[in-house]
C-alpha cells in the first residue's frame, strides 16, 4: 500500500470494533457523522461533523461512541513517496511529526482557507491510481502545513494568555495550597499542555515557579521580622520541616538566621564606605 482512501460507514458502530490502536503508516482521518469522541494518545477532543485528523505511526488512537448512531468517515493512509526528495518529504510531514505525541491533531474545515479541503479528500477518495490520488495528496499536505503553523501560532498566543492568568492566579494565592492538578482543574488545562507552556514561556515547571515565589515571599517576610513558623504558613507550608528544607536548599542559610541577620544587618566601616 502507498496510498488509499475510502468513505467508511458503519450504520450501527459496536465499541467492541473500534479499540485502541497504531500502524505504520500515516493516516488522515476525517470525521463525517456520528455521536463519538476521539482519542489520540490520552488526549480527548470532542467531535463535530467535517474536523480532520492527522495521526503519524505510532500514534495510538480510537474512537469512543456515546451511542450507536450511525458513524460516517474518510480515511485516507499512505507512506511518503521515496521518490520524493528527504527535506520535502520532512516539510510536508511537519504537521504529523513536529509536535509532541496527542498535541495538535485535530483540523476544522474553516482552518484551510486558499483551498476546498473537501475537494482534495473526495478526489483521494475517488481516484483509482496511486498517481492519481497523489497528484492530490500533496496539495492536501502542503494545506495541512500551513494551517498547521497557523494553529501553532495561535495556540502559542493563546497559551501566553493563559500562563498569564495562571501566573497572576499563583501570585495572589501563594498563601493557600497549590497543586498542579488544582490549576488544571481551575483553568480547564491539561497537564502536559500547562506544564509544557510553562516550560516554555517561564523556563520552570509550575511547582519550581510556585516554590520559588514562596521563598522569596518567605525572605521578605523574614526581613520584616516575622516569626518564621508564621511565614510558613503565609507562604503556602503547612510542614515547617519542608519550609525549613526548601528555604536552606535555596538560599544557603535557615529561616531563623535570616531573620536574625535582616534584623541585626553588620556594621558598616567607616573605610568601606565608599568601596
Amino acid at each position: 500500500m502507498t496510498i488509499t482512501g475510502s468513505l467508511q460507514i458503519d450504520a450501527l458502530p459496536n465499541q467492541r470494533d473500534f479499540q485502541m490502536h497504531s500502524h505504520t503508516w500515516y493516516e488522515v482521518f476525517c470525521f463525517l457523522e456520528g455521536d463519538a469522541y476521539f482519542m489520540v494518545e490520552g488526549t480527548r477532543y470532542e467531535l463535530n461533523p467535517g474536523d480532520i485528523f492527522v495521526i503519524r505511526p505510532g500514534e495510538a488512537h480510537h474512537i469512543i461512541f456515546r451511542s450507536p448512531a450511525a458513524y460516517y468517515r474518510t480515511v485516507i493512509a499512505f507512506h511518503p513517496p521515496a521518490f520524493l526528495p528527504g527535506t520535502l518529504r520532512e516539510s510536508l510531514l511537519q504537521p504529523f511529526c513536529d509536535r509532541a505525541a496527542g498535541q495538535y491533531n485535530r483540523y476544522a474545515f474553516s482552518q484551510f482557507s486558499q483551498t476546498d479541503i473537501r475537494f482534495l479528500i473526495d478526489k483521494i477518495t475517488d481516484a483509482e491510481t496511486d498517481e492519481q490520488r497523489l497528484c492530490f495528496l500533496l496539495p492536501l499536505l502542503s494545506e495541512f502545513r500551513t494551517a498547521f503553523f497557523k494553529l501553532r501560532q495561535t495556540d502559542d498566543t493563546e497559551s501566553r494568555h493563559a500562563v498569564s492568568a495562571i501566573l497572576d492566579y499563583i501570585n495572589r494565592h501563594l498563601a493557600d495550597s497549590l497543586t498542579v492538578a488544582g490549576l488544571c482543574k481551575r483553568f480547564y488545562i491539561s497537564k502536559t499542555h500547562i506544564n509544557r507552556q510553562f516550560k516554555s514561556i517561564t523556563g520552570a515547571t509550575v511547582l519550581e515557579y510556585i516554590t520559588v515565589k514562596r521563598l522569596f515571599l518567605s525572605r521578605e517576610l523574614l526581613a520584616r521580622g516575622e516569626p518564621p513558623g508564621v511565614v510558613a504558613l503565609q507562604c503556602g507550608y503547612r510542614d515547617y520541616t519542608t519550609f525549613f528544607r526548601a528555604y536552606k536548599k535555596h538560599f544557603g542559610t535557615s529561616p531563623r538566621q535570616a531573620r536574625v541577620t535582616a534584623q541585626n544587618p553588620p556594621a558598616i566601616h567607616e573605610n568601606n564606605q565608599n568601596a
